[in-house]
């Protein structure tokens, strides 16, 4: 519902971009919840949240760099960014953090 509230706000693209997040979280953490249970659906939302910087970082990366530096490079600086941005969560990420 806040993406369709700020949608006007963020314009078509943007939006666009950002939809199919919360579509595709909804239906996984249904499917844990209901076979694992509350505690592990917990930990796949927390892990869903931290994974969601490595495409964010690819998909902006991705439309700055696209035009000027042409296709295979753009598509390599935002995997190259897309990569620092899973490194960075990872190291963040300590052994057990996701419990609880």
């Amino acid at each position: 519902m806040l993406l369709t509230a700020i949608a006007p706000v963020l314009g078509p693209y943007l939006s666009g971009l950002l939809s199919p997040f919360p579509l595709f979280g909804a239906v996984l953490v249904v499917f844990v919840h209901r076979s694992e249970g509350a505690t592990s659906a917990m930990k796949l939302l927390k892990g869903l949240l931290l994974g969601l910087f490595a495409p964010a970082g690819f998909f902006m990366a991705l439309c700055a760099l696209i035009e000027p530096l042409g296709i295979g490079l753009g598509f390599a600086a935002a995997s190259a960014t897309a990569l620092v941005a899973q490194g960075l969560t990872l190291r963040v990420l300590r052994p057990g953090t996701l419990s609880g």
